[in-house]
């Protein structure tokens, strides 16, 4: 047999060993096709790709009621993904694009969440990965879509900063104590806070996803009861410690936040709410402190009003909202604010909705005992947010 026969038996007996064996075991050595090889390629994880957009025009004014500025912004492109590998585990992601994605502008693009799930019943089900906390009912519920205001809530910027989420693990599930009853339950153990947190609230704190940068770790749960269809309340509680950029590395400090929410509905009114109280140490030796929370009622009517639209409705809604930072009198630069909102919106479909409000907002800082009305300044805020 000639060198180019035995070279050729040699490259024939090859292909019929990678051939035979698993996708997975051939990757490396497989060059071009290795794309070909992934495992949600070869099997198939019945994946979906869903998400949200919302658009903005916003106008804000000057205490003395000239125009402080007029804007479009294209404010948030959000796509989901899910994916069913196999009975009873889940994958779900959620990715960000803000103001267009363009970070050196200021735009933004981060994971809103990452989970997987291992469901063993519907009372009992493990999830792990960057995780929405279930601190409030906003947190879990801020799509734009859903909502009929386009700003969210003073409370779930600053002391619930939706969206808030952390790279941990824990359990969530329901459970049923009578036939029209629901009780549900989320528990996690969570990194916890970034190195920002100050008085303006816990937004700052926010943390990053790549480490924790200390040893403790925070928990967070919410236990949610619906006595009945339309109605739930929710109590929460996130703890732990946290470390400052100023403080040593193995100096935490503690923080703490307690939220209440609550969702009723009956015929055409809805009526849904927060409240919230947030305290932590600040360096060196300092306590902070703060609460807010807002009621929101909406009412539904003109159902089918719009031809074109046979499933259409417009809602209108008022919204009262208290945000108070400086509970231990530390300057927070006049964030001290209560804010009343008017709003109308139009849903051709549930899943899209044309909004309109009117915003008047006031301020205070640590110095006033009341609202200063010389430094009050209103919003107006048009949009369009939309499932797809």
């Amino acid at each position: 047999m000639n060198l180019i026969s035995k070279n050729r038996t040699r490259l024939y007996s090859m292909m019929i060993v990678l051939l035979a064996l698993p996708p997975y075991l051939t990757a490396q050595s497989s060059g071009g096709q290795t794309l070909y090889q992934k495992p949600y390629l070869i099997e198939g994880k019945n994946a979906r790709l869903g998400g949200y957009i919302d658009h903005e025009f916003k106008v804000d004014f000057e205490p003395d009621g000239s125009m402080k500025s007029m804007s479009f912004t294209p404010h948030r492109l959000i796509p989901f993904i899910f994916s069913e590998i196999a009975p009873g585990i889940r994958f779900i992601t959620e990715i960000e694009f803000e103001y267009g994605g363009n970070v050196e502008n200021k735009g933004e693009l981060k994971i809103e969440f990452a989970i997987v799930d291992m469901v063993w019943s519907e009372a009992l089900t493990f999830r792990a990965g960057i995780i929405l906390l279930p601190l409030g009912r906003f947190n879990l519920l801020h799509d734009s879509p859903v909502n009929d205001f386009t700003e969210r809530p003073l409370v779930s910027r600053h002391l619930i900063p939706t969206t808030f989420m952390e790279s941990g693990a824990g359990i969530f599930g329901s459970i049923y104590p009578t036939a029209l009853s629901m009780l549900s339950y989320e528990l996690y153990v969570v990194n916890g806070l970034g190195d920002k947190v100050g008085t303006k609230g816990i937004r700052g704190g926010r943390p990053p996803l790549k480490s924790d940068n200390n040893q403790e770790k925070n928990v967070v749960g919410r236990l949610g009861f619906s006595p009945f269809l339309g109605l739930e309340v929710g109590g929460s509680v996130y703890a732990g410690r946290w470390n400052a950029a100023t403080a040593a590395p193995d100096t935490s400090l503690g923080v703490s936040i307690l939220a209440l929410d609550w969702s009723w509905e009956k015929g055409p009114f809805q009526l849904v709410g927060e409240a919230a109280r947030a305290s932590y140490e600040l360096p060196p030796e300092t306590n902070a402190a703060g609460w807010g929370g807002y009621a929101q009622l909406n009412f539904h009517f003109g159902h089918e009003l719009i031809r074109r639209f046979p499933v259409s409705v417009f809602t209108a809604s008022l919204r009262l909202e208290l945000l108070d930072l400086n509970e231990y009198a530390l300057d927070n630069g006049g964030n001290d604010q209560r804010r009343l909102g008017l709003g109308l919106n139009f849903r051709p479909v549930e899943d899209t909705a044309l909004k309109i409000s009117y915003l008047w907002n006031e301020t205070r800082d640590k110095a006033a005992s009341t609202f200063d009305r010389d430094r009050a300044f209103n919003q107006i805020r048009v949009s369009v947010a939309t499932y797809f």
